[in-house]
């Protein structure tokens, strides 16, 4: 059965998300993650916002917004190019060949507000979600502690933080326990 491909728009948001083959990690060192980071900026931003991501040993999540000029076909082939250069680096450094990712990367429009700020909840709390560390405020391959810069290089805050009417209101919102919205909204997860 062929997968259904979303086609993205501009200017809404989106849940992209993927995860490595297997059972392998896509992220074995620091330096695999900054190598990685420093592609989304080069592949992600000049076509869409960078609202929230994680990168986790395995997986990543991303919750973007296409720019007004960003087509479809733009915007799969950028993220197709992130996914096709770090995997180049990654066989490379660690004498491995073969495809590193799943294919297509999963994506998923966000319908509401409620998805909406579930989503960012859900992002930053990842790794707590996955039992990587219990301190997911401080996880250092996530966009959360961008959140409390004056400003980011790269992740688009100021969108977020106005919509909850501040860093604190943010910051109760991600704090709280949220089974509720993880039953509402799971279908956005792709897990």
């Amino acid at each position: 059965m062929a997968t259904r491909v979303v086609m993205v728009e501009p200017e809404r948001f989106y849940h992209v998300y993927n995860r490595a083959v297997g059972k392998e990690s896509m992220f074995r060192s620091r330096t695999d993650y900054l190598e990685f980071m420093n592609r989304m900026k080069e592949f992600v931003l000049p076509v869409a916002e960078i609202h929230a991501f994680n990168l986790l040993p395995n997986h990543f999540h991303f919750m973007l917004k296409p720019l007004s000029t960003t087509t479809p076909d733009l915007m799969s082939r950028e993220l197709n190019r992130l996914q096709s250069t770090y995997a180049k680096f990654f066989n490379r450094k660690n004498d491995r060949k073969g495809g590193l990712m799943q294919r297509p990367f999963g994506r998923k429009a966000v319908k509401d507000d409620g998805q909406l700020t579930w989503l960012l909840w859900y992002i930053h709390r990842n790794p707590m979600h996955h039992h990587i560390t219990n301190q997911w405020e401080t996880y250092p391959y996530s966009s959360y502690p961008h959140y409390f810069q004056e400003s980011s290089e790269f992740v688009t805050t100021s969108y977020m933080l106005e919509y909850f009417g501040g860093l604190a209101n943010l910051k109760a919102h991600h704090q709280q326990h949220a089974e509720a919205f993880e039953q509402q909204y799971s279908a956005l997860t792709g897990e």
